[in-house]
This record gives structure tokens, C-alpha cells and sequence, in this order.
């Protein structure tokens, strides 16, 4: 009986694990296309390079590394980006729309005009981001890092802040 239960629950784990394995052949759709919707993308090394203009609408990047990568103007609408990296990304004009970004790291990210409207930053780290004209418009920001930002130009309404409140803005901070 034990014996059982312990592979089932190896099983478990080893197939759990598997399925965060991002697919190669996303991979290199991706790079040829510059079009991978729904993509399982999860875990792979994309750094550095020029995904300007890239749909990645509701691809799966959870762990991801997207370190200075180029995605302006990039569609990731529901995008699953949990714990990725993407410290000194460009996400200039990006739309973020319903995406999932607990726990990434956009330290040092360009934020600029970006739209992350109704999208989730629980623990993400906006530390150094420049988010000059970016729209957070009932956005979750609970206990996300957002030490140093200015926040003068952009639009919070309804939006949950760091602290847990609800931010009561009804247009963009003058």
C-alpha cells in the first residue's frame, strides 16, 4: 500500500514537472512566426532577443526567461507569465490585458504606455520599471514591490494596491 502510494505520488510529481517543460517546436514557431497563441512556452531561455510585435496571446511562459528581451508592441492578452524573468524588458506599448504576472520580475522593464488592465502582479517586482503612460485600470498588485516608481501619469482605477486597498481613481494621476 505504501509502496503504491509513493509512486503514484512520483508519478504526480514527475509528470507535474514535465508539463513546465517548455515545447521546442513553440519554440521555434515562435522565432520563425513571430506568432505562438496558446503556446507552452514554460521555462525557456528567450532572452535578448527581438519578439517586437509578437502574439503571444495566452501562451504559457510561467518561469520564462525574457531578460532583455525586445516585446514592444507585443499582444500577451492572458498571457501566463508566473515567476518569469523579465528584468530590462522591453515591454514598451505592450498589451498585458488579463495577464498573469505573480511573483515575475520586471525589475528595470519598460512599461511605457503598456496596458495591464485587469491583469495580476501579486509579488511581482516593479522595482526600477518605467511605467510612464501604462494603464493598471483594476489591476492586482497586491504586495508587489513598486519601491521607486513614479506614478504620476498612469491610470489605477480600481486597482489593488501593494497595501491591499483599492485605489478609488476614476481618471489617470495628474
Amino acid at each position: 500500500m505504501i509502496k503504491s502510494t509513493v509512486l503514484a505520488l512520483a508519478f504526480l510529481l514527475l509528470n507535474s514537472s514535465l508539463s513546465l517543460a517548455a515545447n521546442p517546436q513553440h519554440i521555434q514557431r515562435l522565432l520563425q512566426t513571430k506568432q505562438c497563441r496558446m503556446c507552452n512556452l514554460a521555462g525557456a531561455n528567450l532572452s535578448n532577443i527581438d519578439l517586437s510585435k509578437t502574439d503571444l496571446r495566452s501562451a504559457f511562459l510561467e518561469g520564462a526567461n525574457l531578460s532583455g528581451t525586445n516585446l514592444s508592441g507585443a499582444d500577451l492578452v492572458g498571457a501566463k507569465l508566473k515567476g518569469a524573468n523579465l528584468t530590462n524588458t522591453n515591454l514598451t506599448a505592450a498589451n498585458l490585458q488579463r495577464a498573469i504576472l505573480n511573483q515575475a520580475d520586471l525589475n528595470g522593464a519598460d512599461l511605457t504606455s503598456a496596458n495591464l488592465d485587469f491583469s495580476f502582479l501579486i509579488k511581482a517586482n516593479l522595482t526600477g520599471s518605467k511605467i510612464t503612460g501604462a494603464s493598471f485600470v483594476k489591476a492586482n498588485l497586491k504586495e508587489a514591490n513598486i519601491t521607486g516608481l513614479d506614478l504620476t501619469g498612469i491610470s489605477l482605477s480600481g486597482a489593488i494596491l501593494p497595501d491591499g486597498s483599492v485605489s478609488e481613481e476614476s481618471e489617470e494621476e495628474e
